[in-house]
């Protein structure tokens, strides 16, 4: 086999992303806890008079952890506790 190789300028979409991971997903699922097909969370803070999206969070689960790889609070709302039960 040859192998192509491509060097991705930006993050992949998200068909390449689902062929990148697929592979992996299978090989884990066999080794590990039974992990959930593309665990993915978005959530938004939007901006109530006018819907504009003003912060929010993305992550993913991974064997079952959740990694947060963005979070956007703004900055009028943090230290307030909004985040505590």
């Amino acid at each position: 086999m040859i192998a192509i190789v491509e060097t991705l300028s930006a993050e992949p979409t998200a068909d390449q992303l689902d062929h990148l991971l697929k592979p992996l997903v299978a090989f884990n699922s066999r080794h590990t806890a039974t992990i959930a097909a593309w665990p993915h969370l978005g959530i938004v803070l939007r901006q109530p008079e006018t819907a504009e999206i003003v912060g929010g969070l993305y992550a993913f689960d991974e064997l079952n952890w959740l990694f947060v790889k963005y979070l956007v609070v703004p900055e009028a709302l943090r230290g307030k506790g909004l985040g505590v039960n």
